[in-house]
């Protein structure tokens, strides 16, 4: 069985199911403002007891690796890494962009994954119309990203996913349109609009989180090649970015 964990929003949720991940056994959500941070463990429990089943039956463990805040994304790894330390079992870490495309990528249309980065902005990593995968630098396609005017552009992991950061206000000027934006970024953005966005502009509601179906699918494929070092599995933080304007990592 494999166990998610996604704790990068405003709610913890723990989420069980098969191991090809074809089949769902199960959710639990949790707001964290109420304290649910505490009750994801006793999410796993019950979630195995109602499917007759016990630790001994999990074979992977799979953690949304954001972005994220500091505060929730600690929790999500802290759990995926203490049960993978103490039972010996694999872990993946998916970022929640890959999830997100995985869902709302069209044929047609840019993809726009927007964060809510607080004071920094808006943050946001961009699926160009007919890619599959995301502006990463080395592509032809960076420079003009990186020379957006007003942004900040941050790598992200090994891959070196582009993240851009502007002021919400800034961001229909600079995305590639037509585009869809999804994520949890764009009630933030939304809250900036003085009219209705563009026509080629697609604000899609309901997509703030990924579904818990595609990153257990994401990972699930990823456990076949094998797992992560849980020692030393890094998130990707959002409200601690401390990188200096233009290229940095996180």
């Amino acid at each position: 069985m494999l166990i998610l964990f996604d704790t990068s929003t405003t709610a913890g949720v723990v989420a069980l199911a098969d191991p090809d991940a074809r089949s769902m056994l199960g959710e639990r959500r949790y707001e964290r403002a109420e304290g649910g941070s505490s009750l994801l463990l006793t999410g796993v429990r019950e979630l195995l007891e109602t499917s007759d089943l016990d630790v001994n039956a999990v074979t992977g463990i799979v953690v949304n690796r954001g972005p994220g805040s500091y505060t929730g994304l600690r929790v999500g790894f802290a759990l995926a890494q203490g049960l993978a330390e103490s039972r010996g079992i694999p872990v993946v870490a998916i970022p929640s962009f890959q999830a997100f495309a995985a869902q709302y990528l069209k044929e047609g249309s840019s993809l726009a994954v927007c964060y809510d980065a607080r004071s920094r902005g808006i943050g946001w990593v961009t699926y160009l119309q007919g890619d599959e995968g995301p502006l990463c630098a080395g592509s032809p396609a960076v420079k003009g990203a990186r020379e957006q005017a007003g942004t900040e552009t941050l790598e992200l992991g090994e891959d070196r996913v582009l993240l851009q950061l502007a002021p919400p206000a800034a961001l229909p000027g600079l995305i590639p349109r037509p585009c869809r934006l999804v994520g949890p970024g764009i009630g933030a953005f939304s809250s900036h609009l003085e009219e209705a966005p563009p026509d080629d502009l697609e604000l899609v509601t309901g997509s703030e989180r990924p579904a818990v179906e595609q990153l257990l699918r994401l990972g699930a494929r990823a456990l076949q090649i094998g797992g992560e070092d849980h020692a030393v599995m890094t998130p990707f933080y959002l409200g601690t970015i401390g990188a200096p304007k233009g290229r940095g990592k996180v």
